[in-house]
């Protein structure tokens, strides 16, 4: 047996395990880091359309219990408060439940309505920052792999490949522009009282 086939059949044998483990692995990568994986997503999405983008956003509440918004994008017409989610099985629910249904191979489970997440840091946030609630609307961010069933199809529960489409449907529709000097200003406010980067 000559080394060369020695090599090339241990080489061969690494080829199949990678090949193999490489869809678990990716998975296993993709949950540990989904919330980065969005907010690159969301952040080429900004900077293709020159939108205001604010990663992260934690804000004191008026009970000192803390706001945590995942992303908060700032388009022409809508600012958009995104909550992330992940779910690798399948989602049962509408976006008008309190909870969605997840079932998995071996067991199910329940979990809070990601989008009446999203509504409710919409409207603490409104309050928090002082902006017309009417100005927000609310994103449920899911990674692509999970099997959404029996959806009413609500604009807010996106799949992340259709995060760009259902950002144009929201800023084609026919109302009035944000004014973008406001805004600018907003943003410049709002990244001050960003408690993120600030230890008290």
């Amino acid at each position: 047996m000559s080394f060369l086939f020695v090599v090339l059949t241990v080489l061969l044998g690494i080829a199949i395990v990678f090949t193999i483990a490489f869809p678990y692995l990716h998975q296993l990568v993709y949950r540990k880091r989904f919330r980065h994986i969005y907010a690159r997503k969301i952040y080429r999405l900004a900077m293709h359309k020159d939108y205001y983008l604010i990663n992260k956003l934690v804000l004191k509440s008026h009970d000192d219990s803390r706001l945590v918004v995942d992303h908060l994008l700032f388009g022409n017409k809508y600012i958009y408060v995104f909550y992330d989610f992940y779910c690798e099985a399948d989602l049962y629910g509408k976006s008008t439940d309190n909870s969605f249904l997840i079932k998995g191979k071996k067991n199910n489970s329940y979990t809070d309505n990601p989008v009446q997440i999203a509504k409710r840091q919409l409207k603490e946030l409104s309050v928090l920052i002082n902006i017309d609630e009417s100005l927000f609307i609310p994103i449920a961010l899911v990674n692509d792999s999970c099997n959404i069933i029996n959806n009413d199809e609500s604009n807010s529960l996106v799949y992340l490949r259709k995060l760009k489409s259902a950002i144009e449907y929201y800023e084609n529709q026919n109302v009035k522009p944000l004014n973008q000097e406001q805004m600018m200003f907003a943003v410049h406010d709002i990244s001050c009282i960003n408690l993120r980067d600030h230890k008290e």
